[in-house]
């Protein structure tokens, strides 16, 4: 949902740059925040699943046995999706 958001901004914010000649200084600095904004993306990504998505996983994954099936046929996939 953001990225297009963020495209559609960059967008107006062109069209609208186009349209008057002073916006232009005002548009390449707007530009080079938003790139270096989108640059930090997949580091923002990779922390949140390292650091979240893979202990509540592995929680997850440990309760379901405990408290649960206590099986391993069950469990054993659900492992190996959290190491991939």
């Amino acid at each position: 949902v953001a990225i297009p958001t963020l495209s559609w901004i960059v967008g107006w914010i062109i069209s609208f740059a186009g349209a008057s000649a002073g916006a232009i200084t005002t548009t390449n600095s707007v530009l080079v925040a938003l790139s270096t904004v989108m640059a930090a993306i997949p580091a923002i990504g990779h922390a949140i699943a390292l650091y979240f998505v893979i202990p509540v996983g592995i929680l997850t994954t440990v309760v379901n046995y405990v408290f649960g099936h206590k099986e391993l046929r069950f469990s054993l996939p659900a492992l190996l999706g959290i190491i991939l």
